[in-house]
């Protein structure tokens, strides 16, 4: 897996919806996990 210059020690997540709702609950989700969105 090749690194890029970014120096993120937690990994970034792309979350895509286009119902606000389901956007929100899997975000919030994500985020409590400890991940960055």
């Amino acid at each position: 897996m090749a690194r890029s210059n970014d120096s993120r020690e937690t990994p970034l997540i792309l979350i895509v919806d286009d119902e606000d709702d389901i956007l929100d609950l899997v975000k919030y989700n994500i985020e409590k996990e400890g991940f960055d969105t």
